[in-house]
């Protein structure tokens, strides 16, 4: 057993991307700067993106067999959130192409 709480990380670049985005991410909204909700605002229409994590996560939760509306919420917010970390992965990639091009 590993002693990682969540196992060993992956050894890939994209690793570091999407940690340092969910640490920016967290270190935002931990310090007032910014809730889950401004954070999607900043990739998404939030209506839109709502109405998708909503209806993707009581599909998820249909699937499972899940029937309480507390997890569908949770599964709903989780759905924003990694959203927003893919989002923000896709712009270090970009990020990381443009550098690669000068």
């Amino acid at each position: 057993m590993s002693a990682e709480p969540y196992g060993r990380p992956p050894h890939h670049p994209d690793f570091g991307a999407l940690s340092e985005a969910v640490m920016t991410a967290d270190a935002m909204s931990g310090f007032g700067a910014a809730t889950v909700l401004d954070l999607v605002k900043e990739v998404a229409d939030l209506e839109t993106a709502a109405h998708f994590a909503v209806q993707r996560s009581a599909k998820a939760a249909r699937e499972l067999g899940i029937t309480d509306e507390r997890a569908v919420t949770a599964m709903a917010g989780a759905w924003l959130d990694g959203m927003v970390a893919g989002y923000r992965l896709r712009q270090a990639h970009e990020q990381k192409e443009a550098e690669d091009r000068d």
